[in-house]
């Protein structure tokens, strides 16, 4: 029997989704000059991780992801980093923020099966969020962490 493998780049591609439907495809950049936080669900929400992709501890946490247009997501890449640091602060508050940067901190290795387990909860979560979208809800979402 064949061992079930998982791609990085398809657990990135759901897990970015999940992100935005949270968000409700709205930039989260407090007052953005760029798209004036209007909903960006036809086009331009990306999925910007306060730290990089290549730390796994933080690559697929709802905590370490936003969404942003763009141009927004261009300037806080490109800006001081202590632009990046007050913008998490405000979305996060202090404590989960702090939570946060301990748990980048540590080193993550997943094994197959816990990406794959990881993923389908991920899949869920974003089903759930479109069935709350589809009954009216709008705003920011509610997100449970695979860990």
């Amino acid at each position: 029997m064949a061992k079930k493998t998982l791609k990085n780049a398809t657990i990135d591609t759901n897990f970015s989704r999940l992100i935005r439907e949270r968000d409700d495809y709205i930039c989260q950049m407090p007052q953005c000059k760029f798209c004036e936080n209007h909903s960006l669900r036809s086009g331009g929400a990306e999925c910007s991780h306060y730290r990089g992709r290549r730390y796994l501890a933080g690559r697929w946490h709802p905590d370490n992801c936003i969404t942003l247009c763009h141009p927004a997501h261009a300037e806080i890449d490109q800006g001081p980093q202590a632009l990046h640091v007050r913008l998490m602060l405000r979305v996060l508050g202090e404590i989960r923020h702090d939570m946060l940067v301990e748990r980048l901190q540590r080193t993550f290795k997943y094994p197959q099966w816990e990406r794959i387990e990881m993923h389908q909860h991920y899949i869920a979560q974003l089903k759930h969020l479109e069935r709350l979208r589809a009954e009216g809800q709008t705003g920011v979402l509610p997100v449970v962490s695979w860990d």
